[in-house]
């Protein structure tokens, strides 16, 4: 019986030493989450500051070649103008087609200025576009990285849970191995008292636990048979020795 209790108390032991580890990797797991949560947390906030200034930047750059086209086209106009004004006042003057032909040079080099400039900005728009479209990328997968970092966020309030039921758990195992401890103390401090009142050693007592009451009761049988048979060879010569007197 008392082997029984201590393999009971191994036992809960043991289960108790599993739950507590178990408990340690959960929280373990749950720390490493959260410094994962936290680190996605901060990789989105830095794409999305990112990716916002990146769109004020393309927004600005195209309001400065909205503004530089309408520029362009009324200088084209202007050109135009001033053109058929040099015309006519080369029909007036001597000096009027060598005026206007230096002049057109003049508005010619200007155009091809303003031609360059223009594609310098064309280029500067087609740059922030493909920076833009990187962007959009990168926001994309920011957003697939906050929903898995919802489903982490899930997952952690759920081991959370599971780690306080294991809590709970432990606890109500704990309770019941002091209970169990405390039931086989009484056990075995009532046992020794029992030994120690009937002045009889432990294994004097084994067959009244294990039920082997039947070899006692063959014991005592076999001693009574004995007895009658010795009383009645003492009888039969004492009887022989009164007829030899």
């Amino acid at each position: 019986m008392e082997s029984e209790w201590i393999s009971l108390t191994d036992d809960l032991r043991m289960d108790i030493d599993n739950h507590r580890r178990h408990a340690e990797d959960l929280e373990i797991k749950l720390r490493k989450e959260k410094t994962a949560s936290e680190e996605l947390n901060d990789a989105l906030g830095r794409a999305m500051l990112g990716h916002s200034r990146f769109i004020e930047q393309y927004t600005e750059l195209q309001e400065k070649y909205d503004e530089l086209v309408e520029r362009h086209n009324v200088t084209l106009a202007g050109i135009v103008d001033v053109k058929k004004a040099a015309a006519k006042a080369a029909v007036k003057g001597r000096h009027g087609k060598s005026f206007t032909k230096a002049f057109s040079a003049e508005l010619t080099a200007i155009r091809a200025e303003k031609e360059k400039e223009r594609e310098f900005l064309k280029k500067e728009n087609k740059g922030l576009k493909i920076q833009l479209r990187d962007t959009a990328e990168a926001v994309q997968a920011a957003g697939e990285l906050l929903i898995r970092l919802r489903e982490a966020e899930q997952y952690v309030q759920s081991s959370k849970e599971r780690f306080s039921l294991l809590e709970e758990e432990n606890a109500k195992l704990k309770m019941q191995m002091e209970k169990l401890k405390g039931k086989h103390q009484t056990e075995m401090s009532t046992m020794k008292q029992y030994l120690a009142e009937s002045k009889l050693p432990g294994s004097a007592l084994q067959p009244w636990f294990t039920g082997n009451g039947e070899h006692l009761s063959e014991d005592r049988t076999g001693l009574v048979k004995e007895n009658e048979e010795q009383t009645y060879k003492r009888n039969r010569l004492y009887r022989i020795n009164q007829r030899f007197k």
